[in-house]
């Protein structure tokens, strides 16, 4: 496998620049333009910062799994990986990590009364979530939306949020957003929120 065709292709896919790249991972865009022209090689600490910054690992940017997939069918049955999981809430792929997209497809399933963590993103970022099921309270910073089945919301992740389920049937929603690693759970409310 060519590192540079490999990485060319996953950066087309998620639809970013090399300069985008480079600002995630923390190196530079000249960096980023030689190893696709294969005039330099990673390191092996390059390569994983640079996988960081596409939100996967090494063994998943080296598999050849994803990219000799043309259509990918996930199953119900299927078991899915889960990005975060609190006592009563949980966020579960829908499509497996590993598969280079310009999109992550969650599905975010909280317990009646229940809700996630506080959460927030160290960079702007959108995510829209489209309510399947239930009906609830969407936290944002110091403002809260009602949201209820069929409802779609968009949001910026680096607005701590928080989903409560205010409902006593199991509340279901589809999470779309870019691929990414930085969102957080906050352990202490922000100035903001506050």
């Amino acid at each position: 496998m060519q590192i540079s065709k490999r990485l060319k292709s996953i950066r087309q896919s998620m639809g970013i620049s090399q300069r985008e790249l480079a600002e995630l991972c923390g190196c530079s865009s000249s960096f980023i333009s030689q190893i696709e022209l294969r005039q330099t090689s990673p390191s092996l600490d390059s390569l994983a910062r640079i996988c960081e910054g596409l939100g996967m690992n090494v063994i998943q940017f080296l598999s050849k799994k994803a990219e000799d997939i043309n259509a990918l069918v996930v199953r119900e049955y299927e078991p899915r990986q889960f990005l975060c999981t609190w006592e009563s809430a949980s966020i579960e792929f829908l499509m497996p990590a590993e598969a280079a997209a310009a999109l992550t497809v969650l599905r975010l399933r909280v317990q009646p009364k229940g809700k996630t963590a506080l959460r927030g993103a160290r960079r702007s970022m959108h995510e829209i979530g489209h309510v399947v099921q239930g009906k609830c309270s969407l936290r944002l910073a110091d403002k809260s939306v009602r949201l209820a089945a069929g409802d779609t919301v968009r949001l910026d992740l680096s607005t701590p949020h928080q989903w409560i389920n205010t409902g006593d049937s199991l509340l279901e929603v589809i999470l779309i957003n870019p691929n990414f690693t930085d969102v957080f759970d906050i352990t202490t409310v922000p100035d903001a929120v506050a």
